[in-house]
C-alpha cells in the first residue's frame, strides 16, 4: 500500500518540476535572444563610424581616431563582460538544474527505478558549478571566471554550505527507505531545503543578469555619446555620409536576415512548447488514473474480509513487516501494530523453517503472484 502512494507523489513532483523547467527554458531562451538582438544592433551602429573613419579629411582625422579607439575599447570591455558572465550565469543555471535532477533522481531511487550514486553525482556536479563560480575553473560549457562582486561571492558561499546540508538530508532520506511517510520531519526538511536551494540559485542567476545589464547600460550610454560625435563628423563630409548610408543599407539587410532567422527560431520554440504542453497533459491524465487506481486498491484492501500483511524486502534480503488491514487483527486475534518493522520470521515464527519465506522473497523480486490459504491458530 505504501508503494502506490509513493508512485503518486512522484508523478506530481515530476509534473511540477517539468513545468518549472519549461518556464526556466523559455525565460532563458528569451534572454539569450534579446542579447543576440542587442549585439546585432550594437554591431550595426559600430560599423558605421569604423567604415566612415577612412574617409574623413585633414583636421577631423584626430577626432575619428579617438572615436574608433574609444568604441573599440568599449566593445572589447563589453564583450569580455558578456563572455565572462554568460558562462557564469550558465554555471549557476546548471547547478540549479542539477539540484532539481537530484530531487527527481532520489524519488526514482526510492521507488527502485534509479541509483543513489546517480543522485550524489548530480549533487557533486551542482557543487562543482558553484565552486567554479566562486574560484574559477573549467566546466563542460567552458571556463568560468571567478565572480569578483563580494555580494555574489557571499551568496554563492551560502548556497554551497546549504548544498552540503542538502546532501546530508539526501543520504538520511535514502537510509530511511521508500516506506518513510511524506509528512516525516526528514521529508519536510528535505523538500524545504530543495526549494530553498533552487530559489537561491534562481535569485543569484537573476541578480547576475541585472548586474550585467546595469554595467552594459553604462557602456551603451558612453558609446552612444561617441557615436553622436562621430555622426557630426560624418555629416561634415558628404562623401563620408554616402559611404555611411551604403553601409547602413548593408547592415539593414543583415538585420532583416537576422530577424528572419529569429522568426524561424521562435516558430521552432513554439513547436517545442506545444510538444511539452502535450506531454504535461498526458502526464496529468496518467496521474489521475494512478490516483483512482490507488484509491480503489486501498479501499478494497481496507474493506476486505481476509487479512492482509504488507512486507518490504530490504537490502539485507529480509522481509520486513510494513502494514496490515483491519481484518488481519480480527482474524489473528492480536494487535499487528506491535510487529511493525520486524522480520517475517518474528511475525510468523512457525513458518520460518518452511519454504514460504523464500517464495515470498522471489515474489517481491520478480513481481509474480502466488495463491494460497493459511489459517493462524
Amino acid at each position: 500500500m505504501g508503494v502506490p502512494w509513493i508512485g503518486f507523489h512522484q508523478g506530481h513532483g515530476l509534473l511540477n518540476e517539468l513545468s518549472a523547467l519549461s518556464r526556466s527554458i523559455e525565460i532563458r531562451n528569451v534572454k539569450v535572444d534579446a542579447m543576440k538582438v542587442t549585439a546585432q544592433k550594437s554591431s550595426t551602429r559600430r560599423d558605421m563610424p569604423r567604415d566612415s573613419s577612412a574617409k574623413l579629411y585633414g583636421s577631423l582625422s584626430a577626432i575619428t581616431v579617438f572615436v574608433l579607439i574609444s568604441l573599440g575599447g568599449l566593445h572589447q570591455r563589453g564583450e569580455n563582460l558578456i563572455s565572462q558572465y554568460t558562462h557564469l550565469i550558465s554555471g549557476i543555471t546548471e547547478s540549479r538544474l542539477e539540484i532539481v535532477d537530484s530531487h527527481l533522481g532520489l524519488e526514482k531511487a526510492l521507488s527502485g527505478e534509479g541509483r543513489i550514486d546517480d543522485v550524489l553525482l548530480h549533487l557533486d556536479r551542482a557543487q562543482g558549478y558553484l565552486k567554479a563560480a566562486l574560484e574559477g575553473g573549467d566546466v563542460p560549457q567552458g571556463r568560468i571566471s571567478a565572480v569578483e562582486n563580494q555580494e555574489f561571492r557571499e551568496r554563492i558561499r551560502l548556497a554551497m554550505d546549504r548544498l552540503q546540508d542538502f546532501r546530508s538530508l539526501t543520504l538520511q532520506r535514502w537510509e530511511r527507505g521508500s516506506w518513510a511517510t511524506e509528512d516525516s520531519q526528514v521529508d519536510r526538511d528535505y523538500d524545504a531545503l530543495s526549494q530553498e536551494l533552487t530559489s537561491q540559485a534562481g535569485e543569484i542567476e537573476m541578480g547576475l543578469h541585472e548586474y550585467v545589464h546595469d554595467n552594459l547600460q553604462g557602456f551603451r550610454m558612453l558609446r552612444y555619446s561617441l557615436m553622436a560625435l562621430c555622426m557630426v563628423v560624418v555629416l561634415i563630409t558628404a562623401r563620408t555620409l554616402a559611404v555611411a548610408l551604403r553601409q547602413q543599407r548593408v547592415n539593414q539587410q543583415r538585420l532583416w536576415e537576422a530577424n528572419q532567422q529569429l522568426c524561424t527560431s521562435n516558430q521552432q520554440l513554439q513547436a517545442s512548447g506545444q510538444q511539452l504542453q502535450a506531454g504535461e497533459q498526458q502526464l496529468r491524465a496518467t496521474n489521475q488514473h494512478l490516483i483512482a487506481s490507488e484509491e480503489r486498491f486501498r479501499s478494497l484492501i481496507e474493506a476486505a474480509p481476509f487479512g492482509a500483511h504488507e512486507y518490504e524486502l530490504n537490502e539485507h534480503d529480509e522481509l520486513i513487516f510494513e502494514g496490515f488491514n483491519p481484518a488481519a487483527n480480527r482474524i489473528t486475534g492480536r494487535d499487528n501494530l506491535e510487529y511493525m518493522g520486524k522480520p517475517h520470521e518474528e511475525v510468523v515464527p512457525f513458518l520460518a523453517q518452511s519454504k514460504l519465506p523464500e517464495a515470498f522473497r522471489r515474489i517481491a523480486l520478480s513481481g509474480d503472484a502466488m495463491m494460497m490459504n493459511m489459517w493462524i491458530i
